[in-house]
């Protein structure tokens, strides 16, 4: 380094410094040029594994949320099915419990006599014991229905 033991007069109290080159030949000046070439590459390595590690990062948690949203809404896919399955197994019961209860309601309109309906004719009692067994599936379809109903989802919501 070469200080100049004058400065000029517009410089007072600063001295002014500049790197020279030991040797004539420009050997010196090629090698920090490969120093800050060196430098830059190595920065825009840096660079470019930092951008595509930010990029996958992201990407991953992406894909994370989405795996979650997709199993959330099978979740509550399978739930809507099971919910549509039991109301429509309810509804069916009510269409055999009306049908037996309108047969057995005939019959005992054509029994003579107003007997009560354990004590009348075959047929009778028959439409009354099948309208007792379509109650019986009516009621285990609606207990079916009741704890699917009132499945609550995380948050507390009724779903």
């Amino acid at each position: 380094m070469d200080v100049s033991p004058n400065p000029p007069s517009w410089q007072i109290g600063c001295t002014v410094s500049r790197a020279t080159p030991k040797a004539t030949d420009g050997r010196a000046q090629v090698v920090d040029q490969d120093i800050a070439a060196l430098w830059a590459s190595s920065l825009a390595v840096l660079g470019t594994l930092g951008g595509t590690l930010g990029g996958a990062w992201v990407q991953r948690k992406a894909a994370v949320l989405q795996v979650r949203e997709e199993a959330g809404a099978q979740g509550r896919a399978r739930l809507w099915e099971e919910r549509r399955a039991a109301y429509a197994r309810v509804l069916d019961r009510c269409d055999d419990a009306h049908a037996a209860f309108a047969q057995v309601w005939e019959l005992r309109q054509e029994a003579a006599g107003g007997a009560p309906l354990a004590a009348g004719p075959g047929p009778v009692r028959d439409a009354a014991q099948e309208a007792q067994r379509t109650l019986a599936e009516l009621r285990r379809a609606v207990a079916h229905v009741l704890p699917s109903a009132r499945r609550r989802s995380r948050d507390g919501r009724r779903r």
